[in-house]
Protein backbone atom coordinates (compact mmCIF):
# COMPACT_ATOMS: atom_id res chain seq x y z
CA UNK A 1 0.00 0.00 0.00
CA UNK A 2 1.25 3.48 -0.83
CA UNK A 3 1.26 6.51 0.74
CA UNK A 4 0.12 9.21 -0.57
CA UNK A 5 3.45 11.06 -1.18
CA UNK A 6 4.25 8.39 -3.42
CA UNK A 7 1.40 8.98 -5.70
CA UNK A 8 3.47 11.26 -8.49
CA UNK A 9 6.08 8.56 -8.21
CA UNK A 10 4.00 5.48 -8.95
CA UNK A 11 1.00 7.46 -10.67
CA UNK A 12 1.89 6.10 -14.02
CA UNK A 13 2.41 2.31 -12.71
CA UNK A 14 -1.04 2.75 -11.43
CA UNK A 15 -2.43 3.66 -14.46
CA UNK A 16 -0.44 0.78 -16.32
CA UNK A 17 -2.21 -1.46 -13.70
CA UNK A 18 -5.53 0.10 -14.06
CA UNK A 19 -5.01 -0.25 -17.88
CA UNK A 20 -4.13 -4.36 -18.08
CA UNK A 21 -7.20 -4.64 -14.85
CA UNK A 22 -9.34 -3.38 -17.58
CA UNK A 23 -8.34 -5.59 -20.66
CA UNK A 24 -8.27 -8.71 -18.22
CA UNK A 25 -11.67 -7.81 -17.51
CA UNK A 26 -12.58 -7.63 -20.90
CA UNK A 27 -11.58 -11.05 -21.22
CA UNK A 28 -13.26 -12.21 -18.54
CA UNK A 29 -17.09 -10.78 -20.38
CA UNK A 30 -17.21 -13.40 -22.63
CA UNK A 31 -18.01 -15.92 -20.32
CA UNK A 32 -19.58 -14.34 -17.06
CA UNK A 33 -22.71 -12.71 -16.17
CA UNK A 34 -23.54 -8.84 -17.21
CA UNK A 35 -20.24 -7.22 -16.33
CA UNK A 36 -19.38 -5.54 -13.48
CA UNK A 37 -16.30 -4.17 -14.98
CA UNK A 38 -13.64 -2.51 -13.10
CA UNK A 39 -14.47 -1.01 -9.60
CA UNK A 40 -12.51 1.44 -7.52
CA UNK A 41 -13.16 0.81 -3.87
CA UNK A 42 -13.21 4.05 -1.46
CA UNK A 43 -13.08 1.92 1.84
CA UNK A 44 -10.93 1.07 4.83
CA UNK A 45 -9.51 -1.91 3.77
CA UNK A 46 -5.92 -3.02 5.56
CA UNK A 47 -6.84 -1.49 8.57
CA UNK A 48 -8.32 -3.45 11.61
CA UNK A 49 -11.56 -2.18 10.80
CA UNK A 50 -14.97 -4.27 9.99
CA UNK A 51 -16.10 -2.43 6.91
CA UNK A 52 -12.26 -3.06 5.63
CA UNK A 53 -12.97 -6.89 5.81
CA UNK A 54 -16.48 -6.29 4.64
CA UNK A 55 -14.67 -5.00 1.49
CA UNK A 56 -12.18 -7.47 1.11
CA UNK A 57 -15.44 -10.01 0.55
CA UNK A 58 -16.82 -7.26 -1.45
CA UNK A 59 -13.88 -7.81 -3.91
CA UNK A 60 -13.54 -11.24 -4.11
CA UNK A 61 -16.89 -11.85 -5.10
CA UNK A 62 -16.89 -8.72 -7.77
CA UNK A 63 -14.27 -10.96 -9.20
CA UNK A 64 -15.94 -13.91 -9.00
CA UNK A 65 -18.88 -12.19 -11.07
CA UNK A 66 -16.11 -10.69 -13.56
CA UNK A 67 -15.01 -7.93 -12.01
CA UNK A 68 -11.90 -6.40 -11.30
CA UNK A 69 -11.18 -4.37 -8.34
CA UNK A 70 -8.85 -1.76 -7.03
CA UNK A 71 -8.35 -0.54 -3.31
CA UNK A 72 -8.56 2.78 -2.20
CA UNK A 73 -8.09 2.37 1.23
CA UNK A 74 -6.84 5.15 3.78
CA UNK A 75 -3.54 6.03 5.92
CA UNK A 76 -4.64 6.86 9.59
CA UNK A 77 -3.06 8.76 12.85
CA UNK A 78 -2.86 6.13 14.58
CA UNK A 79 -1.85 3.21 12.73
CA UNK A 80 -0.38 5.19 9.55
CA UNK A 81 -0.59 2.86 6.46
CA UNK A 82 -2.24 -1.13 6.40
CA UNK A 83 -0.35 -3.93 5.10
CA UNK A 84 -0.61 -5.04 1.20
CA UNK A 85 -4.46 -5.72 0.98
CA UNK A 86 -4.57 -9.26 -0.56
CA UNK A 87 -4.26 -9.63 -4.35
CA UNK A 88 -5.95 -6.32 -5.09
CA UNK A 89 -4.06 -3.32 -6.42
CA UNK A 90 -4.10 -1.12 -3.67
CA UNK A 91 -2.95 2.54 -2.25
CA UNK A 92 -3.73 5.19 0.23
CA UNK A 93 -5.29 8.31 -1.16
CA UNK A 94 -7.25 9.23 2.26
CA UNK A 95 -6.08 10.31 5.34
CA UNK A 96 -8.59 8.89 8.29
CA UNK A 97 -8.39 11.04 11.34
CA UNK A 98 -9.01 8.24 14.09
CA UNK A 99 -7.74 10.06 17.04
CA UNK A 100 -9.35 13.87 16.90
CA UNK A 101 -11.87 12.67 13.74
CA UNK A 102 -11.70 16.10 12.64
CA UNK A 103 -9.14 16.17 9.87
CA UNK A 104 -10.00 13.31 7.40
CA UNK A 105 -10.21 13.98 4.26
CA UNK A 106 -9.01 13.18 0.58
CA UNK A 107 -5.89 13.68 -1.50
CA UNK A 108 -6.49 16.81 -3.79
CA UNK A 109 -5.29 14.42 -6.97
CA UNK A 110 -7.43 11.84 -5.97
CA UNK A 111 -10.03 12.58 -9.12
CA UNK A 112 -7.12 12.79 -11.37
CA UNK A 113 -6.06 9.03 -10.34
CA UNK A 114 -8.85 7.23 -10.32
CA UNK A 115 -9.54 8.35 -13.80
CA UNK A 116 -6.38 6.82 -14.96
CA UNK A 117 -8.38 3.44 -14.21
CA UNK A 118 -11.20 4.30 -16.33
CA UNK A 119 -13.58 2.68 -14.02
CA UNK A 120 -16.73 1.77 -14.28
CA UNK A 121 -17.89 2.11 -11.17
CA UNK A 122 -16.59 3.88 -7.57
CA UNK A 123 -18.42 2.33 -4.43
CA UNK A 124 -17.57 4.17 -1.60
CA UNK A 125 -18.05 2.47 2.06
CA UNK A 126 -19.27 5.16 4.12
CA UNK A 127 -20.08 5.50 8.08
CA UNK A 128 -19.87 9.04 9.60
CA UNK A 129 -17.21 8.15 11.97
CA UNK A 130 -15.06 8.58 8.91
CA UNK A 131 -15.63 11.97 7.92
CA UNK A 132 -18.79 14.36 7.56
CA UNK A 133 -21.51 13.91 5.24
CA UNK A 134 -20.29 17.50 3.77
CA UNK A 135 -16.74 15.62 3.00
CA UNK A 136 -18.25 12.80 1.21
CA UNK A 137 -20.57 15.16 -0.77
CA UNK A 138 -17.21 17.34 -1.80
CA UNK A 139 -15.82 14.29 -2.59
CA UNK A 140 -19.20 12.69 -5.19
CA UNK A 141 -19.51 16.11 -6.36
CA UNK A 142 -15.60 16.02 -7.75
CA UNK A 143 -16.44 12.38 -9.29
CA UNK A 144 -19.42 13.42 -11.46
CA UNK A 145 -17.96 15.82 -12.41
CA UNK A 146 -15.15 13.61 -13.81
CA UNK A 147 -17.87 11.32 -15.44
CA UNK A 148 -17.81 8.57 -12.74
CA UNK A 149 -20.62 5.99 -11.87
CA UNK A 150 -20.76 6.53 -7.90
CA UNK A 151 -22.15 3.79 -5.42
CA UNK A 152 -22.34 5.11 -1.92
CA UNK A 153 -22.82 2.07 0.34
CA UNK A 154 -24.08 3.93 3.81
CA UNK A 155 -23.23 1.92 6.68
CA UNK A 156 -24.93 4.10 9.21
CA UNK A 157 -27.63 6.50 8.03
CA UNK A 158 -28.50 9.30 9.76
CA UNK A 159 -31.13 11.75 8.95
CA UNK A 160 -29.50 15.03 8.98
CA UNK A 161 -27.05 12.87 5.62
CA UNK A 162 -30.91 13.92 3.94
CA UNK A 163 -30.36 17.33 2.05
CA UNK A 164 -26.71 15.81 0.67
CA UNK A 165 -27.90 12.55 -0.36
CA UNK A 166 -31.21 13.70 -2.01
CA UNK A 167 -28.86 15.78 -3.50
CA UNK A 168 -26.65 12.98 -4.85
CA UNK A 169 -29.62 10.70 -5.32
CA UNK A 170 -31.12 13.21 -8.14
CA UNK A 171 -28.03 13.67 -9.78
CA UNK A 172 -27.89 9.41 -10.55
CA UNK A 173 -26.00 8.55 -7.23
CA UNK A 174 -27.05 4.99 -6.53
CA UNK A 175 -27.19 5.18 -2.36
CA UNK A 176 -27.59 1.60 -0.30
CA UNK A 177 -28.31 1.34 3.11
CA UNK A 178 -28.29 -1.99 5.12
CA UNK A 179 -31.05 -2.22 7.74
CA UNK A 180 -34.99 -2.49 7.16
CA UNK A 181 -35.47 0.23 9.09
CA UNK A 182 -32.81 2.31 8.04
CA UNK A 183 -34.52 2.28 4.05
CA UNK A 184 -38.34 2.49 5.62
CA UNK A 185 -37.01 5.81 7.45
CA UNK A 186 -35.41 7.16 3.98
CA UNK A 187 -38.66 6.19 1.93
CA UNK A 188 -40.60 7.66 5.12
CA UNK A 189 -38.52 11.37 4.20
CA UNK A 190 -39.11 11.02 0.07
CA UNK A 191 -34.97 9.47 -0.31
CA UNK A 192 -35.30 6.25 -2.49
CA UNK A 193 -32.56 3.76 -1.94
CA UNK A 194 -31.55 1.07 -2.31
CA UNK A 195 -31.04 -1.81 0.73
CA UNK A 196 -28.51 -4.06 0.34
CA UNK A 197 -27.94 -6.25 3.38
CA UNK A 198 -24.45 -7.32 4.88
CA UNK A 199 -23.11 -9.79 2.17
CA UNK A 200 -22.46 -13.59 3.63
CA UNK A 201 -19.90 -16.10 2.67
CA UNK A 202 -21.40 -19.58 2.32
CA UNK A 203 -19.27 -21.44 4.67
CA UNK A 204 -21.42 -24.31 5.99
CA UNK A 205 -19.24 -27.31 7.69
CA UNK A 206 -19.18 -30.70 5.65
CA UNK A 207 -21.28 -32.49 8.29
CA UNK A 208 -24.53 -30.60 9.16
CA UNK A 209 -24.71 -29.27 12.85
CA UNK A 210 -26.75 -31.60 15.35
CA UNK A 211 -26.76 -32.63 18.92
CA UNK A 212 -29.08 -35.55 18.21
CA UNK A 213 -28.10 -38.51 20.78
CA UNK A 214 -24.99 -35.74 21.77
CA UNK A 215 -22.64 -37.42 24.12
CA UNK A 216 -22.19 -34.57 26.36
CA UNK A 217 -19.57 -36.17 27.93
CA UNK A 218 -16.99 -37.25 25.73
CA UNK A 219 -18.31 -33.91 23.67
CA UNK A 220 -19.26 -31.26 25.78
CA UNK A 221 -20.59 -28.13 23.96
CA UNK A 222 -18.84 -25.35 23.26
CA UNK A 223 -20.01 -21.56 22.82
CA UNK A 224 -18.54 -18.76 21.28
CA UNK A 225 -18.57 -14.85 21.00
CA UNK A 226 -17.08 -12.83 18.39
CA UNK A 227 -16.21 -9.63 17.20
CA UNK A 228 -14.26 -6.76 18.41
CA UNK A 229 -12.90 -6.55 22.10
CA UNK A 230 -15.21 -3.39 23.21
CA UNK A 231 -17.15 -2.82 26.53
CA UNK A 232 -20.29 -2.70 24.63
CA UNK A 233 -19.92 -6.40 23.35
CA UNK A 234 -21.18 -7.81 26.10
CA UNK A 235 -18.12 -10.74 26.46
CA UNK A 236 -18.08 -10.47 30.66
CA UNK A 237 -22.09 -11.35 30.02
CA UNK A 238 -20.99 -14.50 28.05
CA UNK A 239 -17.95 -15.74 30.79
CA UNK A 240 -20.53 -15.29 32.96
CA UNK A 241 -22.66 -17.03 31.54
CA UNK A 242 -20.71 -19.88 31.19
CA UNK A 243 -20.24 -20.35 34.59
CA UNK A 244 -23.66 -20.81 35.07
CA UNK A 245 -23.38 -23.37 32.20
CA UNK A 246 -20.91 -25.39 33.75
CA UNK A 247 -23.61 -26.17 37.02
CA UNK A 248 -24.86 -28.58 34.28
CA UNK A 249 -21.81 -29.31 31.47
CA UNK A 250 -19.26 -29.03 33.98
CA UNK A 251 -16.82 -28.74 30.73
CA UNK A 252 -18.81 -26.75 28.41
CA UNK A 253 -15.99 -24.36 27.00
CA UNK A 254 -15.80 -20.54 25.35
CA UNK A 255 -14.00 -19.61 22.53
CA UNK A 256 -13.56 -15.64 22.85
CA UNK A 257 -12.72 -14.88 19.12
CA UNK A 258 -12.89 -10.95 19.15
CA UNK A 259 -9.88 -9.07 18.29
CA UNK A 260 -8.10 -6.36 20.00
CA UNK A 261 -9.40 -2.83 18.91
CA UNK A 262 -7.28 0.18 18.29
CA UNK A 263 -8.40 1.65 21.16
CA UNK A 264 -7.69 2.39 24.91
CA UNK A 265 -11.33 1.01 26.23
CA UNK A 266 -10.16 -1.93 24.26
CA UNK A 267 -7.11 -2.73 26.16
CA UNK A 268 -8.97 -2.20 29.28
CA UNK A 269 -12.12 -4.47 28.84
CA UNK A 270 -9.52 -7.42 27.59
CA UNK A 271 -7.75 -6.82 31.44
CA UNK A 272 -11.45 -6.63 32.57
CA UNK A 273 -12.45 -10.16 30.68
CA UNK A 274 -9.02 -11.50 31.57
CA UNK A 275 -9.57 -10.94 35.49
CA UNK A 276 -13.09 -12.45 35.63
CA UNK A 277 -12.24 -15.50 34.00
CA UNK A 278 -9.18 -15.54 36.77
CA UNK A 279 -11.78 -15.09 39.21
CA UNK A 280 -14.41 -17.26 38.02
CA UNK A 281 -11.67 -20.30 37.81
CA UNK A 282 -12.34 -20.59 34.42
CA UNK A 283 -8.98 -20.53 32.72
CA UNK A 284 -8.72 -23.97 31.44
CA UNK A 285 -12.46 -23.63 29.75
CA UNK A 286 -11.97 -20.17 27.97
CA UNK A 287 -9.76 -19.54 24.96
CA UNK A 288 -9.45 -15.65 24.60
CA UNK A 289 -7.95 -15.13 20.99
CA UNK A 290 -7.75 -11.11 20.12
CA UNK A 291 -5.57 -11.12 17.61
CA UNK A 292 -6.92 -9.51 14.33
CA UNK A 293 -7.38 -12.75 11.71
CA UNK A 294 -8.41 -13.19 8.28
CA UNK A 295 -12.03 -13.87 7.71
CA UNK A 296 -10.95 -17.39 6.69
CA UNK A 297 -9.47 -18.37 10.24
CA UNK A 298 -11.94 -16.73 11.60
CA UNK A 299 -14.77 -18.89 10.21
CA UNK A 300 -12.92 -22.23 11.12
CA UNK A 301 -11.81 -21.50 14.34
CA UNK A 302 -15.79 -20.14 15.29
CA UNK A 303 -17.36 -23.35 13.18
CA UNK A 304 -15.90 -25.75 15.97
CA UNK A 305 -18.26 -23.76 18.47
CA UNK A 306 -21.74 -25.09 18.94
CA UNK A 307 -23.90 -22.35 19.66
CA UNK A 308 -23.00 -18.28 19.24
CA UNK A 309 -23.61 -15.73 21.91
CA UNK A 310 -24.12 -11.98 21.24
CA UNK A 311 -24.66 -10.16 24.05
CA UNK A 312 -24.00 -6.98 22.77
CA UNK A 313 -25.25 -3.33 24.76
CA UNK A 314 -26.78 -0.81 22.10
CA UNK A 315 -24.03 1.17 20.13
CA UNK A 316 -23.60 3.67 17.24
CA UNK A 317 -22.77 0.74 15.26
CA UNK A 318 -24.75 0.46 11.94
CA UNK A 319 -24.51 -3.45 11.40
CA UNK A 320 -22.92 -6.24 13.07
CA UNK A 321 -20.68 -8.38 10.62
CA UNK A 322 -20.19 -10.61 13.24
CA UNK A 323 -23.48 -12.05 13.71
CA UNK A 324 -23.29 -12.65 9.75
CA UNK A 325 -20.12 -14.75 10.44
CA UNK A 326 -22.07 -16.66 12.53
CA UNK A 327 -24.65 -17.58 10.01
CA UNK A 328 -21.90 -17.85 7.38
CA UNK A 329 -20.82 -21.11 9.32
CA UNK A 330 -24.81 -22.35 9.93
CA UNK A 331 -24.15 -21.54 13.99
CA UNK A 332 -27.15 -21.13 15.71
CA UNK A 333 -27.10 -17.61 17.37
CA UNK A 334 -28.49 -15.92 20.13
CA UNK A 335 -28.67 -12.11 20.06
CA UNK A 336 -29.66 -9.33 22.24
CA UNK A 337 -32.18 -6.64 22.01
CA UNK A 338 -29.35 -4.34 21.01
CA UNK A 339 -30.76 -2.31 17.62
CA UNK A 340 -27.81 -3.99 15.44
CA UNK A 341 -29.46 -6.94 15.52
CA UNK A 342 -32.97 -5.85 14.36
CA UNK A 343 -32.81 -7.47 11.45
CA UNK A 344 -31.79 -10.79 12.57
CA UNK A 345 -33.96 -11.70 15.53
CA UNK A 346 -36.53 -13.96 13.47
CA UNK A 347 -33.66 -15.59 12.76
CA UNK A 348 -32.05 -15.24 15.65
CA UNK A 349 -33.06 -16.25 19.75
CA UNK A 350 -33.24 -12.99 21.39
CA UNK A 351 -32.33 -12.63 25.40
CA UNK A 352 -33.58 -9.83 27.22
CA UNK A 353 -31.80 -9.88 30.84
CA UNK A 354 -28.46 -10.51 32.89
CA UNK A 355 -26.12 -13.35 32.59
CA UNK A 356 -28.65 -15.40 34.45
CA UNK A 357 -31.10 -15.29 31.22
CA UNK A 358 -28.30 -16.01 28.85
CA UNK A 359 -27.57 -18.70 30.31
CA UNK A 360 -31.04 -20.41 31.12
CA UNK A 361 -31.02 -19.11 27.04
CA UNK A 362 -27.82 -21.36 26.12
CA UNK A 363 -29.24 -24.57 28.32
CA UNK A 364 -33.17 -24.76 26.64
CA UNK A 365 -31.21 -24.83 23.43
CA UNK A 366 -28.80 -27.53 24.46
CA UNK A 367 -31.48 -29.63 25.99
CA UNK A 368 -33.76 -29.37 22.68
CA UNK A 369 -32.21 -31.41 19.58
CA UNK A 370 -35.55 -29.84 18.01
CA UNK A 371 -35.16 -26.17 18.89
CA UNK A 372 -31.23 -26.63 18.07
CA UNK A 373 -32.12 -28.05 14.24
CA UNK A 374 -34.31 -25.56 13.29
CA UNK A 375 -31.81 -22.76 14.43
CA UNK A 376 -29.62 -24.63 12.37
CA UNK A 377 -32.16 -24.33 9.30
CA UNK A 378 -32.77 -20.75 10.24
CA UNK A 379 -28.89 -19.58 10.10
CA UNK A 380 -28.24 -21.65 6.69
CA UNK A 381 -31.71 -19.86 5.27
CA UNK A 382 -30.42 -16.86 6.49
CA UNK A 383 -26.48 -17.28 4.88
CA UNK A 384 -27.92 -18.36 1.36
CA UNK A 385 -30.99 -15.74 0.75
CA UNK A 386 -28.24 -13.02 1.50
CA UNK A 387 -24.92 -14.53 0.04
CA UNK A 388 -22.35 -12.16 -1.38
CA UNK A 389 -23.53 -12.87 -4.83
CA UNK A 390 -27.07 -11.61 -4.01
CA UNK A 391 -25.85 -8.32 -2.72
CA UNK A 392 -23.24 -8.16 -5.40
CA UNK A 393 -25.91 -8.20 -7.60
CA UNK A 394 -28.56 -5.72 -6.12
CA UNK A 395 -25.64 -3.07 -5.69
CA UNK A 396 -24.29 -3.09 -9.01
CA UNK A 397 -28.32 -3.80 -10.17
CA UNK A 398 -27.45 -7.27 -12.20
Amino acid sequence: VHDLSDLDRIGIQLRNIGNVIQMSSMVVEQSALPSIGTVVHVTTAGQKCGIGEYTKSSNHEIQQQGGSSIVNTCKTKKNGLPEKIGRYPSYAGWFYDDEKYVDSHFSVDLHDLIKGFNPDKIVIQYHPAFYSIEVLSGFVDGCLSHGFSVVIDIHKFQVDQLPQLRSLVNRGVVVAVHGKSEQAKAVQLNLEILRSPIGLDVKFPSTRRSIFNRDWIAAPPTLVTTGFVRKHKGIRTVINALSEVQKYYPRARLLIQCAEYPSDDSLEEIRACRNLISELGLGEFVDFDIDFLEKETVFEKISTADLALLAYENSEEGGSAAVNDCFSVALPVLVSPAKIFEDVRHVAMCVDGDFLAWSRAVLSVLNSPAQYADMVNAAEEYALLNSWRNTVKIIFSI
